[in-house]
């Protein structure tokens, strides 16, 4: 078993940011030790008496709390070493030193401050730069400024960590992970014509206004036949979807919305005929509801709860996954 020994500032954040590198990622066996003689070091001692330590170059630095702008680096340095899986790696926290003995190593790059930062996202709590959906915008971030946005970085300092132990003797086997395709659909407009009013307006603009009959007809005739068997309209794609998934061995994941009442929402009725006969479509073959809640709702924990109730009772189903709409959290 893996000794870790760590100082007991901002502790809780060490304990989750070991337990995801270490656990999650890895899957090692290890155990947290309190030691107020390491205060400038993360301390891992292996089996073997060997010791690989990493600079505790963050939480010792800070005061009263890490959630202020000056603790967000402005611009970061790359730094190059045997361990890594790709040429360089960028060094949010620490810098490029690195000691190999046949004892131990001793690097610079604070790996767990590191990754902290990039998998709670704190940054964005503290840069309050939004989008017109008050959203934090990729842009604004460090690794966009930096020119690592679409690296994974956490991965990469994983596979470090990971080669450094098996340098120094680890025989341990490291956890295997396996990958799978996952399927999802946002239904924001399940239906073009979800009731008799619309399109209705677009038809008598193409006839009175475009004086595009031709047209005019092909719209009219297209909403009689939707209205009459809801396959057949244009924005119905379930059935499609549906089956291209059966042919892969897969589950398609369909996300309802459960209210809305904003012009970015789709505003459908989960009690309408046609959504009842597509919810037991999909729920028969096999695939999976879930929830996408509305516009309004990232923010707004009654109106969320509401919604997912609202889906579950209309659908009668207990919905266990799904994401939110316009991606705002």
């Amino acid at each position: 078993m893996l000794q870790i020994n760590i100082s007991d500032r901002f502790l809780e954040e060490k304990k989750y940011i070991i337990r995801v590198l270490f656990d999650v990622f890895l899957g090692l066996e290890y155990k947290i030790n309190i030691s107020a003689s390491n205060q400038n070091y993360y301390e891992i001692i292996l089996p073997n008496k060997k010791r690989l330590l990493f600079e505790d170059y963050f939480w010792e630095k800070v005061n009263e709390t890490y959630l202020k702008k000056e603790y967000i680096p402005q611009s970061i340095k790359f730094a190059k070493n045997d361990y890594l899986c790709e040429q360089d790696i960028p060094v949010i926290y620490g810098n490029n030193r690195l000691e190999v003995t046949i004892n131990g190593i001793i690097c610079g790059i604070d790996i767990f401050a590191s990754s902290f930062f990039m998998l709670t996202r704190w940054e964005e709590d503290i840069n309050k730069t939004r989008d017109q959906y008050n959203r934090f915008p990729a842009t604004a971030s460090l690794a966009y400024k930096n020119g690592f946005l679409g690296r994974p970085i956490v991965n990469e300092l994983v596979e470090m960590l990971w080669n450094m132990l098996k340098h120094l003797g680890y025989q341990k086997q490291r956890k295997q992970h396996k990958f799978e395709m996952l399927l999802t659909h946002d239904v924001d407009f399940p239906f073009k014509y979800s009731n008799w009013m619309s399109g209705t307006r677009y038809i008598c603009k193409n006839f009175l206004i475009r004086h595009n009959l031709k047209h005019a007809v092909e719209s009219l005739l297209t909403k009689i036949k939707s209205h009459i068997d809801y396959k057949r309209d244009p924005y119905n794609t379930f059935s499609f979807l549906m089956d291209e998934s059966e042919k892969l061995g897969l589950k398609s994941h369909f996300f309802f919305m459960g209210g809305g009442v904003t012009e970015f929402d789709g505003n459908y009725n989960l009690q309408s005929k046609r959504i009842q006969a597509l919810a037991e479509e999909i729920q028969t073959r096999g695939h999976v509801i879930g929830f996408h809640p509305s516009y309004l709702a990232y923010n707004t924990p009654k109106l969320w709860k509401d919604e997912k109730e609202n889906l579950e009772k209309c659908l009668n189903l207990d919905v266990k996954k799904g994401r939110e709409h316009y991606l705002r959290f």
